[in-house]
């Protein structure tokens, strides 16, 4: 047991644990115990729909591991799902299943993020919005607080929001669209967590994941060109303003990027 055909995978913050979204019909997020030395897993447990808690629990499409490593965020269908994780073995525990939303409507994200501090969660649709939730620190809970309708000004719509992520110095988020073949710049308050929007940069077919190089001083976006071969995009960020610029792309074998190794300059 323990195999998954993961969706989405995600270390814990001291690199003991991965989770996997498991993208099968019937799939839910599985959890291992990572030998830090090899590398190598251990299967755990898997978290699927069920009785109680979990009986709604269908198609988990993005996960978050706060900073802490206290806690796992799931967006699955129509809700966010948080987690208590167990430092020991991995283990996950039910908490909550947060349904608020625009108008209080359940909503199904697409992509999700959290300020470096772990006190705002950011949640992307489908649909074109993103969700601000605030997170108490002790229990894990989250609050609703607006969406991007409420506080972006002006406002701004786009559909088929891919990947959502905030720069190193918490100052401000950037929303991948693929229906815009855009990336999107927000000014983030970091006291409220609100966003103001700043502009859009254009990006290759069909964007997907963001990532930062650890001084965010360059954002790496991966997508599809047409044909379906997979680029990188690279953008030189402007850490006083947040805008970013194209300095180059190369072509790569998958569009994930969850885990880079910084060898640039640090300018």
């Amino acid at each position: 047991g323990g195999s998954v055909l993961a969706r989405r995978t995600l270390l814990s913050p001291d690199a003991r644990h991965l989770y996997a979204l498991n993208a099968s019909a019937s799939g839910g997020i599985a959890v291992y115990e990572r030998d830090r030395t090899t590398g190598s897993l251990g299967f755990v447990e898997e978290l699927v729909e069920g009785p109680g808690d979990l009986s709604a629990f269908t198609a988990p499409l993005e996960a978050i591991v706060t900073p802490d490593g206290a806690f796992v965020v799931v967006a699955a269908v129509g809700a966010l799902y948080v987690f208590q994780r167990d430092a020991a073995d991995g283990a996950l525990t039910f908490v909550e299943r947060e349904t608020g939303g625009y108008g209080g409507l359940p909503i199904t994200s697409t992509a999700l993020t959290q300020s470096i501090d772990g006190a705002h969660v950011y949640a992307g649709t489908h649909s074109g919005r993103i969700f601000l939730y605030s997170r108490d620190a002790t229990t894990g809970t989250l609050t609703y607080v607006g969406s991007m309708d409420d506080f972006a000004s002006p406002a701004r719509h786009f559909d088929q929001i891919r990947a959502l992520g905030v720069s190193p110095d918490g100052a401000f988020v950037y929303a991948s669209s693929s229906e815009e073949d855009a990336i999107t710049v927000f000014d983030r308050n970091p006291n409220t967590g609100e966003l103001v929007w700043l502009g859009d940069a254009a990006l290759t077919t069909d964007p997907g994941s963001l990532a930062f190089s650890p001084d965010g001083m360059r954002l790496f976006a991966g997508g599809l060109q047409s044909g379906g071969a997979a680029r990188m995009v690279v953008y030189a960020r402007d850490a006083a303003t947040g805008a970013i610029t194209g300095i180059g792309s190369t072509l790569v074998a998958a569009i994930t990027l969850g885990f880079i190794r910084w060898k640039g300059a640090r300018e």
